[in-house]
This record gives C-alpha cells, sequence and structure tokens, in this order.
C-alpha cells in the first residue's frame, strides 16, 4: 500500500545511482499514484534505472564489526546478521516481497522506518526497484527472518547520498523483516475482466481489514487500488459492469469514510457524490 507522503521513501535505485531528488519526502506522493504503482514498484524515477553501482569504496572497518555474513562475493559490499531465523522459502527473482523496516545510518540516526508508519513496504526481486544492497540482502533472507544488513555506498544511495537525510559515502545499516514473499502480481493492462473484478473484490477485503485494526490509511489506499480496476470498461458486457458496480459503490463509500476520518472532508463529499450519481445512472 501506498505510504505516507510526508516521511522518506523507501531505498530506490534511481538515487543510488543520479542522486536524483526522488528520495525526498516531496517526491514519497508518487507511492500514492495507483496507476503507476509498483505496490507497490515500477513506474516514476524509482523504476527501470538497473543496479549502476558506484565503484566501491573501501569498506570502512568500524561498519563491519559484529556485522554478520557477507551476501556479496567478495567485495565486502552487503553483510546480513541473522536476528530472528525465518523457515520459509526464500524469494525468486521475480516475486513479490513484503518487508518491515527501519533505516539508521553507521551512527544511529534513523531515517526512515516503516514499522513507525505501521506499513509495510512491498517491492519485486531483481527488478531494479530498490538499491542494490536491498535487492541483494533480502533476496538472501527466508519468509519469517529478521536481519540487519549493513550496506556499503556502492550498493546503497552512492557518493550522492538522498539528502537532507542521507549524506554521500554513508554506510546503511537496515533492520529488515521479511513478512512475505509471492508470485508478482499481473499490471492491470495484463489482466482481462474478470481478473480485475477478483483484484478489486480482494482489494476491498483488504481495505475492511486494515480500517478494523484503525489503519485508516492503509484502508483507504487499499479502497482506492480497488477502484482503479475500474479505469476503463467500455468493452465489458453488461453483467460484468452490473458486478462492477456493486463493488463500486461499498468501495467508494468506505474510501468516503475514511476521507471522513483523515478529515479531507471534500474527498469524502466527491466520493458521495459518484455513489449518487451511480445510483441515478442506474433507476
Amino acid at each position: 500500500m501506498a505510504q505516507d507522503p510526508t516521511t522518506t521513501t523507501p531505498p530506490t535505485e534511481a538515487c543510488a545511482s543520479t542522486g536524483d531528488a526522488c528520495c525526498s519526502p516531496e517526491k514519497e506522493a508518487h507511492s500514492h499514484d495507483h496507476k503507476g504503482h509498483h505496490h507497490h514498484g515500477s513506474g516514476g524515477c524509482c523504476g527501470g534505472h538497473g543496479h549502476d553501482a558506484e565503484e566501491m569504496l573501501e569498506p570502512d572497518p568500524a561498519s563491519l564489526v559484529d556485522a554478520g555474513e557477507e551476501v556479496t562475493s567478495g567485495d565486502k559490499g552487503v553483510y546480513k546478521k541473522i536476528v530472528k531465523e525465518g523457515d520459509g522459502p526464500m524469494p525468486q527473482p521475480g516475486e513479490e516481497v513484503v518487508v518491515h523496516y527501519t533505516g539508521t545510518l553507521l551512527d544511529g540516526t534513523k531515517f526512515d522506518s516503516s514499522r513507525d508508519r505501521d506499513q509495510p513496504f512491498t517491492f519485486t526481486i531483481g527488478q531494479g526497484q530498490v538499491i542494490k544492497g536491498w535487492d541483494l540482502g533480502v533476496a538472501s533472507m527466508k519468509k519469517g527472518e529478521r536481519a540487519i544488513l549493513t550496506i556499503q555506498p556502492g550498493y546503497g544511495y552512492g557518493s550522492h547520498g538522498a539528502p537532507p537525510s542521507i549524506p554521500g559515502n554513508a554506510v546503511l545499516k537496515f533492520d529488515v523483516e521479511l513478512i512475505d514473499s509471492r508470485p508478482r502480481r499481473k499490471q492491470k493492462w495484463e489482466m482481462g475482466v474478470e481478473e480485475k473484478l477478483e483484484a478489486a473484490a480482494q482489494e476491498k477485503e483488504t481495505g475492511n481489514a486494515a480500517f478494523k485494526k484503525g489503519n485508516i490509511a492503509e484502508a483507504a489506499a487499499a479502497y482506492k487500488e480497488g477502484l482503479d480496476y475500474f479505469d476503463y470498461y467500455d468493452n465489458w458486457t453488461e453483467e460484468q459492469k452490473q458486478h462492477m458496480h456493486q463493488l463500486e459503490i461499498p468501495l467508494r463509500l468506505n474510501l468516503a469514510t475514511c476521507c471522513i476520518k483523515q478529515e479531507a472532508y471534500s474527498e469524502a463529499v466527491e466520493e458521495t457524490s459518484k455513489v449518487i450519481n451511480l445510483d441515478k445512472a442506474r433507476e
């Protein structure tokens, strides 16, 4: 699900190789654009860059103290220290993974945390959606495992850093828990009508579960994601359109409820008005 726009973006490859400002808080709003969304990963400034790791500097010896086992192949770029053993399979390239993480500098300064948001982060292994240290480190973990990743600058944000939170040539520490891994979900344009209807229904259930837990932002993001499956339906049958409306109405009403709780009253009115217009169109 999309993240709070006031927070730092999770580790993205674009920043590692270019120093692009996409890792600044202002750019986090891209995560809310579900139509080009990763959920969770490609699209925007953070996708499609590949791994252009900078030339490795000699690692700071202090950063390797009690860092665990090396994940990389001899250049000491990424180390992993297991905190809790996992008992599930390791994710394969192309699979979608769900993680919780806390990122700190070597001196312990925290710059980002999905745990603080109570909102896990999702990305696809091996697609260059995150910094190389994450792709390699998380791919070495088993489902359920929690570990500390120590990432040298060449596998992180490089000489540019990600100002203002991460300086250039910074060694990064990530406390990562691999919550889940699964085959990558199809993009909306790859789906048939029935698949879209099923996916929208799943997002509604995801939103309902989040709402019951009090995770209003996560619930709203799920409802919006569900509605995005209904962008193009000109070639749908009447029966399929009827099924769509049966899903669209509760999705919009639930989203309106979330907006009210977030004091986004104009958005709540907009969603409610769309439901009224839908009812009128069906009369």
